[in-house]
């Protein structure tokens, strides 16, 4: 199964680059940089109510020395073949533009803000030489709450854990990224006598924020909305998540929460579906493999993944508006997309996709939807006009698209010529 995004995120959750612009001037001498985290790793304990089972070894690190260590962690995780595979598909999903240079833009933006880090792998908290403490603090607070997470329920568990799917990735890391906001939160709400409960709405919260990070992030505000949307997803959706959690059982309890984390964006979305008894997608896998059963000579799979209800719903945002692409996103019960080569005089592309449905009326809205989607994407059309299915048997055939309806689940199939 090949890494796309979620799992790029994933790799890199632990920077909060992007989550925050940092002005920069001078800082502290090594000393008083490394002095200063005492008192930020007693309040940690204290809020979470956990204790360090060993020190965190700490270091000060320049933004070079900083830059350098998350390309080559990127490196690491990613093969330029797992790259490409991921650029491709997104690209015919509609997510990236047909130019966007997937893997250097993702590391120019990942290295166009950096502050304070932990790694889980080499285990140790880095503190930035560049930006004053008062500054920092927010932001070691966000990193050590990291080092406490990994320390009791190992984060390689959730953020570099053998699945097959990235929409899970992506509901992971929403959960260890969520806890640690809120603490941030705490943090620097706690002199204002402000609990983290307060805040009505996380999402609406830090799309506000976002406005900020537009002004003093250009290589982010730039990026395609797929990109930008995705990355913030785990701070905004996860501090929202992790707070109705709190709302419900209390810091206590969440040692239960990373027993039995959240497996989908459809339950990050909606807590309601993860708690009491968690709403699990069907196996689009096994379903899809049962409809899309013939194998052509030279056929060979490029990239398979799982989009999840956010992603679907990103996609559809592309080119509908926000109620249309909730709606036709909202009652997911699983997908598989899968696209593959098939080898010939001349090389072409198959993409299939499988949709699963919490009914035939949810399968119903997502098809209206994917119609509206068809004739906005191909055709810029106002779909309200009678020449809908003339023009949506057009597109169609035009661009060698095939749907089929069973009940529930929705199969699609397009292919791209050599």
């Amino acid at each position: 199964m090949n890494k796309t995004l979620p799992k790029t995120i994933a790799a890199v959750a632990l920077f909060l680059a992007l989550l925050m612009p940092v002005p920069q001037g001078l800082a502290q001498t090594e000393k008083e940089l490394l002095e200063s985290t005492a008192e930020i790793e007693k309040f940690v304990t204290s809020f979470r109510g956990l204790d360090f089972l060993h020190p965190v070894p700490r270091k000060v690190q320049s933004k070079k020395q900083t830059e350098r260590f998350l390309i080559e962690r990127i490196s690491e995780e990613f093969s330029e073949e797992e790259i490409d595979g991921a650029e491709r598909l997104l690209k015919l999903l509609g997510l990236l533009p047909p130019d966007y240079d997937y893997y250097s833009s993702m590391v120019e933006m990942m290295t166009e803000q950096i502050a304070g880090m932990y790694d889980h792998q080499e285990k140790f908290l880095a503190l930035a030489d560049w930006i004053p403490l008062e500054m920092q603090e927010p932001i070691l607070v966000h990193e050590m709450t990291h080092a406490l997470q990994d320390q009791h329920y190992g984060l390689e568990n959730f953020l570099s854990p053998d699945i097959n799917n990235d929409d899970r990735a992506l509901a992971l890391a929403s959960l260890i990224e969520g806890d640690a906001s809120l603490v941030m939160f705490a943090y620097s709400m706690a002199p204002l006598g402000q609990a983290v409960t307060d805040i009505e709405d996380y999402v609406e919260f830090h799309e506000q924020q976002a406005v900020l990070m537009d002004s003093f992030l250009p290589l982010f505000s730039a990026a395609p909305s797929y990109i930008k949307r995705t990355i913030m997803f785990p701070y905004s959706y996860g501090s929202e998540f992790v707070k109705e959690y709190l709302l419900k059982f209390g810091w206590s309890e969440m040692e239960q929460l990373y027993q039995n984390p959240p497996s989908t964006t459809e339950q990050i979305i909606h807590p309601e579906k993860y708690f009491g008894i968690p709403e699990l997608p069907r196996d689009a896998g096994k379903l899809a493999k049962r409809h899309f059963d013939r194998q052509e000579s030279g056929e060979s799979e490029i990239i398979s993944n799982v989009l999840g209800e956010f992603t679907i719903y990103l996609m559809l945002r592309q080119h509908l508006d926000e109620t249309a692409s909730r709606q036709g996103a909202d009652g997911w019960d699983g997908d598989m997309v899968t696209l593959k080569k098939i080898s010939g005089e001349k090389s072409s592309e198959i993409l299939q996709m499988t949709f699963c449905w919490d009914s035939e009326a949810e399968a119903h809205e997502f098809l209206e939807a994917y119609d509206q989607y068809l004739l906005k994407k191909y055709m810029n059309y106002d779909f309200s006009t009678s020449e809908k299915d003339a023009s949506l048997s057009r597109i169609k055939k035009e661009n060698r698209i095939d749907i089929t309806s069973d009940g529930s689940t929705v199969f699609i199939i397009q292919s791209f010529p050599g």
